[in-house]
Protein backbone atom coordinates (compact mmCIF):
# COMPACT_ATOMS: atom_id res chain seq x y z
CA UNK A 1 0.00 0.00 0.00
CA UNK A 2 2.83 2.28 1.35
CA UNK A 3 4.49 1.78 -2.58
CA UNK A 4 1.05 2.38 -4.30
CA UNK A 5 1.07 5.76 -2.60
CA UNK A 6 4.63 6.63 -3.89
CA UNK A 7 3.69 5.29 -7.16
CA UNK A 8 0.49 7.31 -7.24
CA UNK A 9 1.97 10.73 -6.35
CA UNK A 10 4.57 9.90 -9.62
CA UNK A 11 0.66 9.38 -11.55
CA UNK A 12 2.30 5.76 -11.93
CA UNK A 13 -1.35 4.89 -12.16
CA UNK A 14 -0.78 1.14 -13.27
CA UNK A 15 2.39 0.43 -10.84
CA UNK A 16 0.23 2.04 -7.96
CA UNK A 17 -3.08 -0.16 -8.96
CA UNK A 18 -0.97 -3.01 -8.98
CA UNK A 19 0.62 -2.88 -5.27
CA UNK A 20 -2.96 -1.76 -3.86
CA UNK A 21 -4.45 -5.11 -5.58
CA UNK A 22 -1.75 -6.77 -4.19
CA UNK A 23 -2.27 -5.07 -0.48
CA UNK A 24 -5.85 -6.43 -0.76
CA UNK A 25 -4.33 -9.86 -1.68
CA UNK A 26 -2.36 -9.89 1.34
CA UNK A 27 -5.16 -9.02 3.97
CA UNK A 28 -8.76 -8.74 2.81
CA UNK A 29 -10.50 -5.96 3.61
CA UNK A 30 -8.13 -3.13 4.30
CA UNK A 31 -9.86 -0.10 3.93
CA UNK A 32 -6.75 1.87 3.19
CA UNK A 33 -5.83 -0.10 -0.18
CA UNK A 34 -9.45 0.54 -1.05
CA UNK A 35 -9.17 3.80 -0.60
CA UNK A 36 -5.71 4.03 -2.39
CA UNK A 37 -7.66 1.96 -5.67
CA UNK A 38 -10.63 4.93 -5.13
CA UNK A 39 -7.54 7.33 -5.80
CA UNK A 40 -5.80 5.67 -8.52
CA UNK A 41 -9.28 5.32 -10.61
CA UNK A 42 -9.96 9.10 -9.52
CA UNK A 43 -6.70 10.75 -10.92
CA UNK A 44 -6.62 8.46 -13.72
CA UNK A 45 -10.19 9.71 -14.82
CA UNK A 46 -12.12 6.95 -13.85
CA UNK A 47 -14.58 8.77 -10.75
CA UNK A 48 -17.51 6.40 -11.11
CA UNK A 49 -14.79 3.73 -10.64
CA UNK A 50 -13.26 5.52 -8.00
CA UNK A 51 -16.90 5.88 -6.39
CA UNK A 52 -17.55 2.00 -6.12
CA UNK A 53 -13.83 1.59 -4.06
CA UNK A 54 -14.89 4.54 -1.84
CA UNK A 55 -18.14 2.97 -0.89
CA UNK A 56 -16.33 -0.29 -0.87
CA UNK A 57 -14.01 0.83 1.69
CA UNK A 58 -17.18 2.39 3.92
CA UNK A 59 -18.93 -0.44 3.71
CA UNK A 60 -15.93 -2.37 6.01
CA UNK A 61 -16.59 -2.38 9.78
CA UNK A 62 -13.16 -2.28 10.47
CA UNK A 63 -12.91 0.96 8.29
CA UNK A 64 -10.93 3.86 10.43
CA UNK A 65 -12.18 7.28 11.65
CA UNK A 66 -9.08 8.67 9.21
CA UNK A 67 -9.81 5.60 6.60
CA UNK A 68 -13.45 7.02 6.57
CA UNK A 69 -12.86 10.59 6.06
CA UNK A 70 -10.53 9.56 2.85
CA UNK A 71 -13.48 7.39 1.21
CA UNK A 72 -15.91 10.58 1.71
CA UNK A 73 -13.40 12.97 0.74
CA UNK A 74 -12.99 10.63 -1.97
CA UNK A 75 -16.55 10.14 -2.99
CA UNK A 76 -16.83 14.00 -2.65
CA UNK A 77 -13.97 14.52 -5.54
CA UNK A 78 -15.54 12.11 -7.89
CA UNK A 79 -18.54 13.69 -7.71
CA UNK A 80 -16.98 17.46 -8.44
CA UNK A 81 -14.99 15.33 -11.14
CA UNK A 82 -18.42 14.75 -12.95
CA UNK A 83 -19.87 18.48 -12.24
CA UNK A 84 -22.00 17.26 -9.06
CA UNK A 85 -20.94 19.81 -6.40
CA UNK A 86 -24.27 19.67 -4.20
CA UNK A 87 -23.43 15.80 -3.98
CA UNK A 88 -19.72 16.75 -3.60
CA UNK A 89 -20.85 19.07 -0.51
CA UNK A 90 -23.09 16.27 1.28
CA UNK A 91 -20.02 14.00 0.81
CA UNK A 92 -17.35 16.28 2.25
CA UNK A 93 -19.93 17.29 5.23
CA UNK A 94 -19.64 13.16 5.87
CA UNK A 95 -15.97 13.39 6.28
CA UNK A 96 -16.60 16.41 8.81
CA UNK A 97 -18.94 14.83 10.92
CA UNK A 98 -16.11 11.46 11.00
CA UNK A 99 -13.90 14.15 12.17
CA UNK A 100 -14.55 17.98 12.59
CA UNK A 101 -10.73 18.19 13.20
CA UNK A 102 -10.35 16.98 9.62
CA UNK A 103 -8.79 20.19 7.95
CA UNK A 104 -8.91 18.60 4.39
CA UNK A 105 -12.48 17.72 4.58
CA UNK A 106 -12.87 21.63 5.14
CA UNK A 107 -10.58 22.27 2.44
CA UNK A 108 -12.69 20.26 -0.22
CA UNK A 109 -16.18 21.20 1.62
CA UNK A 110 -14.89 25.43 0.68
CA UNK A 111 -14.16 23.50 -3.30
CA UNK A 112 -18.07 22.58 -3.25
CA UNK A 113 -19.23 25.78 -1.76
CA UNK A 114 -17.29 27.99 -4.02
CA UNK A 115 -18.31 25.72 -7.06
CA UNK A 116 -21.88 25.85 -6.88
CA UNK A 117 -21.28 29.35 -6.48
CA UNK A 118 -21.53 30.42 -2.35
CA UNK A 119 -18.48 32.08 -2.01
CA UNK A 120 -19.53 33.79 1.49
CA UNK A 121 -20.11 29.63 2.59
CA UNK A 122 -16.63 28.81 1.32
CA UNK A 123 -14.65 31.57 2.62
CA UNK A 124 -16.27 30.04 6.22
CA UNK A 125 -14.96 27.09 5.27
CA UNK A 126 -11.43 27.57 4.30
CA UNK A 127 -10.80 30.24 7.33
CA UNK A 128 -12.00 26.62 9.29
CA UNK A 129 -9.13 24.74 7.19
CA UNK A 130 -6.48 27.62 7.94
CA UNK A 131 -7.67 27.29 11.78
CA UNK A 132 -7.10 23.92 11.85
CA UNK A 133 -3.13 23.78 10.27
CA UNK A 134 -2.05 26.85 12.18
CA UNK A 135 -2.50 29.30 9.21
CA UNK A 136 -0.26 27.05 7.35
CA UNK A 137 -1.85 25.68 4.65
CA UNK A 138 -1.01 27.15 1.38
CA UNK A 139 -4.23 25.50 -0.32
CA UNK A 140 -6.32 26.60 1.89
CA UNK A 141 -5.10 30.35 1.30
CA UNK A 142 -5.20 29.91 -2.21
CA UNK A 143 -9.12 28.78 -1.72
CA UNK A 144 -10.05 31.74 0.11
CA UNK A 145 -8.51 33.74 -2.51
CA UNK A 146 -10.50 32.38 -5.18
CA UNK A 147 -13.44 32.80 -2.91
CA UNK A 148 -12.51 36.24 -2.08
CA UNK A 149 -12.18 36.55 -5.77
CA UNK A 150 -15.40 35.45 -6.60
CA UNK A 151 -16.77 37.27 -3.71
CA UNK A 152 -15.72 41.10 -5.12
CA UNK A 153 -12.36 41.19 -2.79
CA UNK A 154 -9.87 40.97 -5.02
CA UNK A 155 -7.23 43.10 -2.65
CA UNK A 156 -7.71 40.83 0.38
CA UNK A 157 -7.50 38.10 -2.71
CA UNK A 158 -4.20 38.94 -3.06
CA UNK A 159 -2.80 39.19 0.63
CA UNK A 160 -3.93 35.45 0.18
CA UNK A 161 -2.38 34.55 -2.14
CA UNK A 162 0.75 36.24 -1.47
CA UNK A 163 0.35 33.71 1.84
CA UNK A 164 0.16 31.21 0.29
CA UNK A 165 3.29 31.58 -2.36
CA UNK A 166 5.32 32.43 0.67
CA UNK A 167 4.21 28.71 2.09
CA UNK A 168 4.72 26.86 -1.44
CA UNK A 169 6.46 29.42 -3.81
CA UNK A 170 6.35 27.03 -6.60
CA UNK A 171 2.26 26.87 -6.52
CA UNK A 172 1.13 27.24 -10.22
CA UNK A 173 -2.41 27.41 -9.67
CA UNK A 174 -1.93 30.42 -7.23
CA UNK A 175 0.30 32.07 -9.89
CA UNK A 176 -2.10 31.69 -12.49
CA UNK A 177 -4.53 33.03 -10.27
CA UNK A 178 -2.87 35.94 -9.09
CA UNK A 179 -1.68 36.75 -13.00
CA UNK A 180 -5.72 37.35 -13.23
CA UNK A 181 -6.12 39.38 -10.43
CA UNK A 182 -3.11 41.26 -12.00
CA UNK A 183 -4.63 41.63 -15.31
CA UNK A 184 -7.83 42.31 -14.26
CA UNK A 185 -6.41 45.60 -12.35
CA UNK A 186 -4.77 46.68 -15.57
CA UNK A 187 -0.98 45.56 -14.72
CA UNK A 188 -0.05 43.82 -17.96
CA UNK A 189 3.91 43.56 -16.84
CA UNK A 190 3.06 41.72 -13.61
CA UNK A 191 -0.02 39.41 -15.26
CA UNK A 192 2.82 38.25 -17.84
CA UNK A 193 5.33 37.70 -14.82
CA UNK A 194 3.13 36.14 -12.90
CA UNK A 195 1.45 33.35 -15.99
CA UNK A 196 5.62 32.81 -16.65
CA UNK A 197 5.72 31.66 -13.57
CA UNK A 198 3.03 29.68 -13.13
CA UNK A 199 4.29 28.12 -16.42
CA UNK A 200 7.68 27.62 -14.91
CA UNK A 201 6.86 25.57 -12.00
CA UNK A 202 4.49 23.39 -13.60
CA UNK A 203 4.46 20.51 -16.36
CA UNK A 204 0.56 20.23 -16.59
CA UNK A 205 -1.24 23.43 -16.73
CA UNK A 206 -2.61 24.51 -20.13
CA UNK A 207 -4.45 28.15 -19.09
CA UNK A 208 -1.10 29.94 -17.97
CA UNK A 209 0.31 29.30 -21.54
CA UNK A 210 -3.38 30.78 -22.72
CA UNK A 211 -3.40 33.20 -20.71
CA UNK A 212 -0.07 34.66 -21.16
CA UNK A 213 -0.81 33.87 -25.57
CA UNK A 214 -3.30 36.38 -24.98
CA UNK A 215 -1.92 39.20 -23.87
CA UNK A 216 0.65 39.16 -26.35
CA UNK A 217 -2.03 38.96 -28.80
CA UNK A 218 -2.98 42.05 -27.19
CA UNK A 219 0.47 43.11 -28.12
CA UNK A 220 0.43 42.10 -31.24
CA UNK A 221 3.42 39.26 -30.63
CA UNK A 222 1.97 36.84 -33.05
CA UNK A 223 4.69 34.95 -33.12
CA UNK A 224 4.97 34.13 -29.04
CA UNK A 225 1.45 34.21 -28.81
CA UNK A 226 1.43 31.43 -31.71
CA UNK A 227 3.89 29.12 -29.85
CA UNK A 228 1.65 29.43 -26.26
CA UNK A 229 -0.87 28.61 -27.57
CA UNK A 230 0.26 25.44 -29.52
CA UNK A 231 2.24 24.57 -25.68
CA UNK A 232 -1.98 24.93 -24.08
CA UNK A 233 -3.11 22.53 -27.09
CA UNK A 234 -0.50 19.96 -26.42
CA UNK A 235 -1.27 19.87 -23.03
CA UNK A 236 -5.09 20.12 -23.14
CA UNK A 237 -5.95 18.91 -26.92
CA UNK A 238 -9.82 20.01 -26.06
CA UNK A 239 -9.30 23.45 -25.19
CA UNK A 240 -11.44 24.87 -27.56
CA UNK A 241 -10.52 28.68 -26.94
CA UNK A 242 -7.18 27.72 -27.14
CA UNK A 243 -7.62 26.32 -30.90
CA UNK A 244 -10.17 29.32 -31.80
CA UNK A 245 -7.57 32.05 -30.69
CA UNK A 246 -4.66 29.86 -32.56
CA UNK A 247 -7.06 29.67 -35.41
CA UNK A 248 -7.22 33.38 -35.37
CA UNK A 249 -3.13 34.03 -35.15
CA UNK A 250 -2.50 31.92 -38.07
CA UNK A 251 -4.80 33.78 -39.93
CA UNK A 252 -3.25 37.00 -39.38
CA UNK A 253 -0.02 35.42 -40.34
CA UNK A 254 -1.51 34.22 -43.46
CA UNK A 255 -1.53 30.18 -42.08
CA UNK A 256 -4.97 30.07 -43.97
CA UNK A 257 -5.01 27.21 -44.04
CA UNK A 258 -3.69 25.66 -40.82
CA UNK A 259 -6.22 28.54 -39.38
CA UNK A 260 -9.10 26.59 -41.19
CA UNK A 261 -7.75 23.34 -39.06
CA UNK A 262 -7.86 24.80 -35.89
CA UNK A 263 -11.17 26.74 -36.16
CA UNK A 264 -12.48 23.26 -37.09
CA UNK A 265 -10.51 21.69 -34.13
CA UNK A 266 -12.40 24.37 -31.58
CA UNK A 267 -15.97 23.63 -33.33
CA UNK A 268 -15.40 19.80 -32.18
CA UNK A 269 -14.52 20.22 -28.79
CA UNK A 270 -17.88 23.03 -28.16
CA UNK A 271 -19.98 19.22 -30.02
CA UNK A 272 -20.24 22.12 -33.11
CA UNK A 273 -21.49 25.40 -31.04
CA UNK A 274 -19.17 27.95 -31.60
CA UNK A 275 -20.54 30.80 -33.87
CA UNK A 276 -17.29 33.16 -33.75
CA UNK A 277 -15.13 30.23 -34.82
CA UNK A 278 -17.58 28.65 -37.54
CA UNK A 279 -17.55 32.47 -38.79
CA UNK A 280 -14.03 32.76 -38.69
CA UNK A 281 -13.99 29.03 -40.69
CA UNK A 282 -16.03 30.28 -43.27
CA UNK A 283 -13.62 33.68 -43.62
CA UNK A 284 -10.36 30.91 -43.89
CA UNK A 285 -12.57 29.00 -46.27
CA UNK A 286 -13.20 31.71 -48.22
CA UNK A 287 -9.57 32.96 -48.82
CA UNK A 288 -8.90 29.40 -49.81
CA UNK A 289 -11.21 29.64 -52.83
CA UNK A 290 -13.88 27.17 -50.86
CA UNK A 291 -16.82 29.02 -51.73
CA UNK A 292 -19.47 26.51 -50.97
CA UNK A 293 -18.17 25.77 -47.78
CA UNK A 294 -17.75 29.13 -46.53
CA UNK A 295 -20.98 29.86 -47.35
CA UNK A 296 -22.41 26.54 -45.28
CA UNK A 297 -20.22 28.17 -42.29
CA UNK A 298 -21.22 31.73 -42.35
CA UNK A 299 -24.89 30.29 -42.24
CA UNK A 300 -24.45 28.20 -39.61
CA UNK A 301 -22.61 31.02 -37.84
CA UNK A 302 -25.99 33.11 -38.25
CA UNK A 303 -28.54 30.04 -37.38
CA UNK A 304 -26.30 29.76 -33.80
CA UNK A 305 -26.02 33.16 -33.40
CA UNK A 306 -27.99 35.61 -35.28
CA UNK A 307 -27.22 38.77 -33.03
CA UNK A 308 -23.84 38.13 -31.71
CA UNK A 309 -20.33 39.98 -32.34
CA UNK A 310 -19.91 38.43 -36.08
CA UNK A 311 -23.74 38.42 -37.61
CA UNK A 312 -23.48 41.46 -39.34
CA UNK A 313 -20.30 40.44 -41.00
CA UNK A 314 -21.29 36.78 -41.94
CA UNK A 315 -24.34 38.69 -43.70
CA UNK A 316 -22.11 40.98 -45.56
CA UNK A 317 -20.12 38.30 -46.21
CA UNK A 318 -23.08 35.65 -46.99
CA UNK A 319 -24.54 38.71 -49.36
CA UNK A 320 -20.85 39.35 -51.06
CA UNK A 321 -20.42 34.99 -52.18
CA UNK A 322 -24.25 34.87 -53.32
CA UNK A 323 -23.74 37.40 -55.85
CA UNK A 324 -20.32 36.33 -57.41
Amino acid sequence: HGRGQANLKQDKFTEAQADELRALELRNNYAAALVGLGDVALQSGNPKGASDRYNAALQLDSISKDERVAANIGLGRAAGAQEQWTVAQAHFNDAIAADPESAEAHLWLGEALIRQPNPPAAIDAYVVALKLRDNRYPEAYFGLAQAQAADGRPDLAQENLALALQLKPAYSEALLLQGKLYEQQGSRDAALNSYSKAINTSTKLAEPYYRRAMLYVRASNLDSAASDLQSAIDLQDNFSEAHYWLGRVYLAQGKTKDARAEFVAAIANRNGDFADARFYQGLAEEQLGQRTEAVQSYETALEQNANGEWAGEARTALARLKQQ
